[in-house]
């Protein structure tokens, strides 16, 4: 566990590193710079992008991590492994680009229905998705292709801090009037992913560059006919998931308008902090469970579910913690803090949600890469489900916090189901009792910021998050995870 620990906690200094220039970057230059139509427009073009990209990976991401051991070599050269993952997005970049240019007229018609605010915006950048399809496609390439080399920090420094920055950068020229038009603004924009995609790219190089010199040599036919069969089985399952993650922003955006978009956008940006540590956890464990399953070793499996899953927990809880006693000092320090405080519930709402994913999302890994991965399209298929028909009936009726009820609702039950097949095919669960003593701590944590209400002074701030903090301490304080987190902090600082 050395090594998931070592490369986790670089990983995750980098990515709060990150997270705190994406802090300034979203609530101090993004709100003051751009309108809540600009920002839902940003926001929407990246994740139409994520989302095309994410069907033309024809899977690799899963693929890669599952049939690694096949390919894997002495020599570093690894049978050509490397061109195999460069040159199937490629394909499928061919295939979903052209169909993204065919159906331009039902999807603008979509965005832009009723004449909700900003919708014409999408109309006019609606082939900026394809540059930054490329774009962040080969970015999560390059991260799979180091994660099996298990160096995450390198392409998570990229992602999280050098892409903020740079996006920083764009935001204040175009906000102090050095760009001379919106167009050139959103051309620097993708600029950026495409800078982000380069280094990666040539990471990967400097990482393998003997991988770069052998020709394609696939295993025998038997893994080849169980890749196609996984590979079928997992776009399938890819196809639902990517939707899923993304519907309730392309929902906010065609029912509501994308000003509604914008607000939604930031509430979940304050969200998206909360899994920031969790990335690199996931990211260098998927390839030990994926080897472990290999191995038929069912206690290590057992053992790296419940270690990520109480980790994840518990730092997720940590910076939720920090969120939401500290929320509506955040959007009263925020500009335009009138338009956007109309997100705080859909952050409370979105927290919860998070929460529960960090709990259980390891699961999802553990399956794909088990023998019944079939049973993970069975569950993306499920869950796609119940994403659409939730979605569809709350935020009609409730608005933006309708879609993050929505997000929570589907969490709870999809987990559930998930943990039904984990436990019936492989009598696995993450859940111990320190899962409920977490789930109890936030239960703490929320009636304590109900009680007091709004902290309105520097004072009344300071000891609302003492006490808050201190609850927490006394309620985690002997959990396995804290001890294995401070135990882990305190050996990498004393490295550094």
């Amino acid at each position: 566990m050395s090594l998931i620990y070592r490369q986790s906690a670089k990983a995750t200094i980098v990515t709060m590193v990150g997270a705190v220039v994406g802090f300034l970057t979203t609530f101090f230059v993004l709100t003051q710079y751009l309108t809540p139509e600009e920002v839902g427009l940003t926001r929407l073009l990246v994740e139409v992008a994520m989302l095309l990209g994410g069907f033309a990976l024809f899977a690799t991401q899963s693929s890669s991590v599952r049939y690694f051991p096949f390919f894997r070599t002495e020599d570093g050269k690894d049978r050509g492994f490397v061109w195999l993952v460069l040159l199937i997005p490629l394909i499928g970049f061919v295939v979903f680009s052209l169909l993204y240019y065919l159906l331009r007229t039902p999807l603008v018609s979509y965005f832009t229905s009723d004449k909700k605010a900003g919708g014409e915006l999408f109309r006019e950048y609606y082939l900026l998705v394809l540059p930054l399809m490329v774009f962040t496609m080969y970015m999560t390439v390059s991260e799979v292709y180091c994660t099996l080399k298990q160096r995450v920090v390198v392409p998570r420094m990229v992602r999280e801090l050098i892409l903020r920055i740079l996006l920083c950068v764009v935001y204040m020229l175009y906000g102090i009037g050095l760009f001379p038009s919106f167009n050139f603004f959103l051309t620097a924009f993708v600029g950026c992913y495409g800078v982000c995609m380069l280094l990666d790219l040539g990471y990967m190089v400097f990482l393998s560059p003997r991988a770069f010199t052998s020709s394609i040599s696939l295993p025998d036919h038997s893994v080849r006919r169980d890749f196609i069969n996984y590979t079928g089985l997992t776009l399938l399952s890819a196809l639902g998931s990517n939707i899923v993650t993304r519907l309730d922003l392309f929902m906010v955006s065609a029912q509501m308008g994308l000003d509604y978009a914008g607000i939604y956008s930031i509430a979940f940006f304050i969200v998206a902090v909360i899994e920031m540590p969790s990335r690199s956890l996931t990211a260098i464990s998927s390839p030990m469970v994926s080897s472990a399953l290999h191995n038929s070793d069912t206690e290590r499996v057992r053992q790296l579910y419940q270690t990520v899953s109480q980790q994840q927990l518990l730092v997720g809880l940590i910076i939720f913690t920090l969120i939401w006693t500290n929320i509506d000092f955040i959007f009263g320090i925020m500009p335009n803090s009138d338009i956007y405080i109309q997100g705080k519930w859909v952050v409370f709402i979105l927290g919860i949600g998070r929460l529960i994913d960090l709990s259980f999302s390891f699961g999802n890994a553990v399956l794909r890469y088990s023998r019944y991965y079939v049973w993970s399209l069975v569950y993306t298929l499920f869950v796609a489900f119940l994403t659409v028909g939730f979605n569809l009936v709350l935020i009609e009726r409730i608005g933006m916090e309708g879609a993050a009820i929505a997000t929570l609702l589907t969490f709870v039950i999809s987990y559930t189901f998930q943990q039904v097949i984990l436990w019936s095919k492989l009598r696995l669960s993450p859940i111990t009792a320190e899962h409920g003593r977490l789930f109890l701590t936030l239960g703490v944590v929320v009636l304590i910021c109900t009680l007091i209400g709004v902290a309105d002074t520097p004072i009344s701030i300071v000891l609302k998050n003492a006490l808050v903090l201190a609850s927490m301490y006394v309620l985690i304080r002997r959990t396995e995870s804290f001890k294995l987190l401070l135990t882990e902090t305190k050996s990498f600082i004393q490295k550094l």
